[in-house]
């Protein structure tokens, strides 16, 4: 492998971490029903102050958080929280996730019970994704483990979600 293939992947193993971070922030942030300044500013600063990530600038991760808030907020959040968190599995950086979505979830110095079932979400299609083995297609053909798009779905018919 070349020195250019090693960057790339690490480069696109990057981007697929930011986008999880982002997920889980916007989740958190949708939750409730509306996103605040403030929650998006404690992801930009959770993502600094870790310095795992320094080729993404404060802008772009704003950007990427209201981009992904606005996707949530139109009800399509199973699919898309899914397709992010995926490239985890298996990784460190689920704890990172959860961490941040905590961080998100108190910005505003309390946590409503809407934070709170988005946090447990988090946290179980974390360890679900982290407990898989091979991949297994659903009925509708997702490329998900079917326990993944059942804990997905379920968040979607939630009343304490906008979706």
């Amino acid at each position: 492998m070349t020195t250019q293939g090693r960057l790339s992947t690490f480069e696109d193993r990057a981007h697929e971490v930011v986008d999880a971070l982002v997920t889980a922030a916007a989740l958190v942030a949708v939750a409730d029903g509306s996103v605040h300044v403030v929650e998006r500013e404690e992801l930009v600063n959770c993502i600094n102050e870790e310095r795992l990530f320094p080729g993404f600038s404060r802008p772009e991760i704003a950007a990427a958080f209201d981009k992904r808030a606005q996707q949530l907020q139109q009800r399509n959040g199973p699919e898309v929280i899914i397709k992010a968190l995926r490239p985890l599995s298996g990784l460190q950086s689920t704890q990172l996730v959860l961490r941040i979505g905590r961080r998100v979830a108190n910005a505003d110095h309390r946590i409503n019970q809407s934070e709170l079932s988005a946090l447990k979400l988090l946290r179980l299609i974390t360890t679900t994704l982290s407990a898989a083995k091979p991949l297994v297609a659903s009925a509708v053909g997702s490329p998900f483990p079917g326990s993944v798009c059942a804990i997905a779905s379920m968040a979607a018919k939630h009343s304490c979600f906008v979706w």
